[in-house]
């Protein structure tokens, strides 16, 4: 095999290196945006999650503080007819 061929075959396979590299660097770059994509959705389903928690708290609380006209406490059940129905009407 001759100096020329030798050197020919080198550059080729530089080439096919260079291109495996390339697409290499491109599989990381995806996974990188892929993974910055999954943290972000992570930190708003946390913030839903406890956002959600939050008002279930509250409105667990609102419920507790409910009396009925005759003083007697209303249980949670019987106050979240009463709120349905008071959203029902406001709506």
């Amino acid at each position: 095999m001759s100096e020329g061929q030798r050197l020919g075959e080198a550059r080729q396979n530089a080439f096919q290196l260079e291109m495996q590299a390339e697409q290499m660097r491109r599989q990381v770059a995806d996974l990188v945006d892929d993974s910055q994509l999954a943290q972000r959705e992570k930190r708003a389903f946390t913030r839903l999650r406890t956002d959600k928690r939050e008002l279930l708290a509250d409105l667990f609380d609102e419920l507790k503080a409910l009396k009925a006209e005759d003083g007697k406490v209303i249980t949670v059940a019987t106050g979240l007819r009463q709120r349905k129905s008071e959203l029902t009407e406001a709506a």
